[in-house]
């Protein structure tokens, strides 16, 4: 090894070695002030010494490695912004290894967000305006669907929404469409000794805080004809067992319909489709007519869509009947 300042006999072979700190690397190497083209390595060879000379060599941090960041809207409208520590950046844009990149997306007026995916696959349990992407480690793709938000079904009579309903002697409810119970920060019981009638044109909910206790007894059916003006009567209330037929039972773990039908009214065929439900248990399908009497059952396996044949049904209102485990849930049908 020489110091700088060395003498050295002419001839010589002199070899350079320079070793960067960690985090930097070489960016050039100059000979008596002049650049030594394409000379980024970590030695410099000075072959057959004839004169004196001064070398430098210059370092450089080494710089950090780039990532491509997209995103866009994917369904329906609303917008969607990306930033990096605050600053906001463009679909596109180079994004340094390591960072952090918060994506907010924002609905217009009468959407909500449905779901995020991140380089094509779904963000799970994922809804919320914000999406961050931490310590990025490669390109990413990020896109987000809106979806219109559906106007709630009007409900004619709710019951138990802005004070609890306890009813401890005998209560009668009516409504020509639909009734609703619960579902609020309030509760509806029925004690035990006590009865109740409820009757809907159209159909009853039994939201998360409807409860009958032991010993209490509920009746609850579709009609058109109020029960609550006269006595009730045999041939316009169902037998006990065939009570539930006529629940119309919501998801207690997010409100929402255990199935949905359509079209109704319908005139060949109708489709059903399954909100939450379980994938392991059978799905047994009903129509009863005007009467009660089951005209079409049948047991079928788990699936998300179902569709019923109707062309030999006559015009008229039906009930179907979906039951899958503890779950029954019931809606009116008119075949035209």
């Amino acid at each position: 090894p020489i110091s700088s300042g060395d003498e050295v006999e002419e001839g010589s072979d002199v070899l350079f070695t320079a070793t960067p700190d960690q985090g930097y690397q070489i960016k050039e190497w100059t000979l008596n002030g002049n650049l030594v083209e394409s000379r980024n390595v970590e030695t410099l060879l000075v072959e057959d010494l004839d004169d004196n000379i001064t070398v430098t060599v210059a370092f450089e941090l080494i710089p950090p490695e780039m990532f491509t960041v997209t995103f866009n809207v994917a369904e329906g409208d609303g917008t969607l912004a990306a930033s990096v520590v605050g600053t906001p950046i463009s679909s596109g844009d180079e994004v340094e290894e390591g960072s952090d990149v918060l994506f907010t997306a924002t609905p217009d007026q009468g959407y909500q967000i449905r779901e995020w995916k991140l380089n094509g696959e779904v963000v799970e349990n994922r809804n919320a305006e914000t999406l961050l992407v931490e310590d990025l480690s490669e390109s990413i793709h990020v896109a987000v669907v809106f979806e219109l938000i559906e106007d709630p079904e009007p409900v004619d009579l709710h019951i138990a929404i802005e004070e609890n309903v306890i009813i401890a002697n005998e209560e009668c409810f009516f409504a020509m469409a639909i009734i609703a119970v619960a579902g609020g920060d309030y509760v509806f019981t029925v004690k035990d000794g006590a009865e109740v009638h409820m009757a809907a044109g159209q159909k009853i909910r039994f939201l998360p805080g409807s409860s009958v206790e032991s010993g209490g007894y509920m009746r609850a059916f579709i009609s058109q004809s109020n029960p609550c003006a006269r006595p009730f009567a045999e041939d316009i209330v169902p037998e006990r067992e065939d009570l539930t037929t006529y629940i119309d039972v919501m998801d207690d773990e997010d409100g929402s319909l255990f199935f949905k039908m359509y079209p109704n009214p319908a005139e060949s065929e109708i489709t059903l489709e399954m909100g939450r439900f379980s994938q392991e248990l059978p799905v047994r399908i009903e129509i009863l007519n005007s009467m009660g009497n089951v005209i079409f059952r049948e047991l079928m396996p788990a699936q998300q869509v179902y569709r019923l044949n109707l062309a030999d049904k006559q015009p008229g209102m039906y009930i179907v009947r979906v039951v899958q485990g503890n779950k029954i849930a019931v809606e009116r049908l008119i075949k035209r």
